[in-house]
């Protein structure tokens, strides 16, 4: 992926609900990502059926990794 000099301030995020069994994609704000060191954490959402979290589905630091200063 290539942003050039323009900034990402929201994108579409793979979600996953181990309760209804489904997958979801959700529409997060960069912003609320939270990058530190070596680590990256989505943030929480819950799904619209059960309620329940979420699970990210797939490798945080992989999928930010272009968000990272």
């Amino acid at each position: 992926m290539s942003i050039g000099s323009g900034q990402v301030v929201s994108m579409q995020a793979p979600y996953f609900c181990a309760t209804c069994d489904r997958e979801e994609s959700r529409l997060i704000e960069s912003k609320l990502v939270q990058r530190m060191s070596r680590t990256v954490k989505p943030p929480p959402v819950h799904c619209h059926i059960c309620k329940k979290a979420l699970v990210f589905d797939n490798l945080p630091e992989r999928f930010f990794a272009f968000l990272r200063k």
